[in-house]
């Protein structure tokens, strides 16, 4: 994918070609990098950081040397906060995939804890399905940003993990009972949340349904960044062409 059209990019473009015909020319190298026919010394800071970054933008509506119609700005507006959204829902999904990441680490410390509370209770796998996985995305967006959240994402570890899980739900999302868990059940506090069933028909292959899922959403996510992308081109090259046509067709008072 190109690199995003920066402020700069129109400047050098508008000031680097001395003709419509010589703008033509340049075709569809007019954004990507590099910007053939431009002179050289030309900086055009394309950005190719990543795309979270704070100063990677979209383009700037006061670009030097172009002037938008109201309908233009009103368009980069728009498609600048649909990409903010779509960045944003990058971040949720590949918290979501770290998340999903975690609970295997997780289930097999539940086990172990299971096995020491229980030693005859044949305890090999279980479930591991987490309560989280059933949330709508506003919900688990809204976890991930809190402190909790952040810090279970970060550390992974299974007290964090469990920690992080809100009180007063049990795996199924049903409302716990008050006395559910008790002060110091260690067993209980580390299986907040999780499903553990030796057999569970409700939750079958949660983990492969769960990657797929998020995978998908990724790419579809991906795809949308890109056609915004080439919207966003379309109406910047609108813009220039416009400003070169204007060029063309001033009067010259040559003496």
């Amino acid at each position: 994918m190109g690199g995003i059209l920066t402020p700069s990019d129109l400047k050098a473009a508008i000031l680097g070609v001395n003709s419509i015909d010589e703008f033509h020319q340049l075709g569809n190298a007019i954004l990507p990098w590099p910007l053939q026919g431009l002179p050289r010394g030309s900086a055009l800071n394309v950005k190719t950081e990543n795309p979270m970054s704070d100063s990677d933008v979209f383009f700037s509506v006061e670009a030097g040397g172009v002037e938008y119609s109201a309908e233009e700005a009103t368009k980069i507006s728009e498609l600048r906060q649909r990409r903010e959204n779509l960045l944003h829902r990058k971040g949720m999904l590949s918290a979501r995939s770290t998340f999903v990441g975690l609970l295997r680490q997780r289930a097999k410390a539940i086990v172990e804890k299971l096995k020491q509370n229980e030693p005859k209770g044949g305890w090999k796998d279980i479930c591991g399905f987490d309560a989280r996985l059933a949330w709508a995305d506003e919900e688990f967006d809204e976890w991930r940003l809190s402190r909790a959240g952040q810090r279970a994402l970060e550390e992974g570890s299974p007290e964090a993990m469990a920690a992080s899980f809100p009180s007063g739900t049990d795996a199924d999302g049903d409302i716990a009972m008050d006395g559910d868990e008790k002060e110091g059940d260690s067993v209980t506090f580390i299986t907040r949340g999780v499903c553990i069933k030796k057999r569970c028909e409700r939750h079958k292959q949660w983990m492969k349904v769960q990657q797929q899922d998020i995978i998908f959403e990724q790419d579809a996510a991906e795809q949308d960044l890109v056609r915004l992308e080439q919207e966003a081109r379309s109406v910047a090259e609108r813009a220039v062409l416009r400003k070169w046509a204007e060029k063309e067709n001033a009067p010259s008072f040559a003496q």
